[in-house]
């Protein structure tokens, strides 16, 4: 299977929209990521764990400003590295001003297969240039690679899932151009390692021929904050079911916060608001 278990930065991938005619012309305000963030996740195929990834945000500078640069490293462990040994690694140098990518880095170690992989984003003149495919033309308006797609979603993508509910868009992965429709499904409470989160639940639907090709194969639960983590996503594939699921974070921007505090903060609120009105009536 083309994918093997690099699934994982497909599916973190296909959750950002593209249309042309919806996108801000060159400034969007960075809303939902820290420099310094690092998201951990665990991989686990029925119950045994098969692997983690990790999510990291820097800034680093490039001639005289600076860019994004955002790494995505998973690893096989456990009784899956005794089958096979993974360490995949993908790199996105990002504009900070749009948050469209500059340059994508493919590092790919599975077992005896290696494979290495460079591409320039060259929008002036509506091309990739690639070190192991050469020039890719006619690229769409603001294609992502399956890193930088996934900071851009986050800012811009997940608070509209609600009146967007179809989102179109499209990715380079591995030499190739895909397009792919999101659908938001529902806002939905799951359980988590933190305590039951509020998210929203979302839906890919790839087309045909694709790893996925009904809409019930990829679920997506996205955390209903200002942060807008994948929380947890769930896949149905040939060898079975994959979960993966945020087991631990650095350095948010903004505050994590579970439906129990939500409610203990509401409650402190109430009793506040109690306090003040008795006091008002006894004045």
């Amino acid at each position: 299977m083309k994918l093997k278990i690099s699934l994982f930065f497909s599916f973190l991938s296909a959750l950002v929209y593209t249309q042309q005619d919806t996108l801000p012309e060159y400034f969007i305000p960075n809303t939902a990521f820290n420099v310094g963030e690092i998201l951990k996740y665990d991989l686990k195929y029925g119950v045994i764990k098969g692997g983690e990834a990790t999510l990291e945000v820097d800034l680093v500078p490039v001639g005289y400003s600076y860019t994004y640069h955002f790494k995505t490293r998973l690893v096989t462990t456990g009784m899956a590295e005794k089958l096979a040994i993974v360490i995949d690694i993908y790199e996105s140098y990002v504009e900070v001003e749009n948050k469209l990518p500059i340059k994508a880095i493919r590092n790919v170690k599975e077992n005896n297969y290696l494979s290495y992989n460079e591409a320039i984003f060259d929008r002036a003149n509506n091309r990739i240039i690639s070190i192991k495919s050469g020039i890719i033309d006619s690229i769409p308006e603001n294609l992502m690679d399956i890193v930088s797609v996934f900071y851009y979603a986050r800012n811009a993508l997940f608070k509209y899932g609600k009146e967007q509910k179809v989102i179109p868009m499209y990715l380079y992965f591995d030499e190739e151009i895909y397009p792919l429709n999101i659908h938001y499904i529902k806002n939905d409470v799951i359980n988590t390692d933190f305590g039951r989160m509020e998210t929203l639940l979302f839906m890919p639907i790839v087309e045909k021929g694709s790893v996925f090709a009904n809409e019930d194969e990829l679920k997506i639960w996205i955390s209903n904050d200002e942060n807008y983590l994948p929380l947890k996503i769930w896949a149905k594939l040939p060898i079975g079911t994959l979960k993966i699921e945020l087991k631990g974070f650095e350095e948010l921007r903004n505050t994590f916060i579970t439906l129990k505090e939500i409610k203990k903060e509401e409650k402190k609120k109430r009793k506040l608001l109690r306090r003040k009105k008795l006091n008002y009536e006894t004045e």
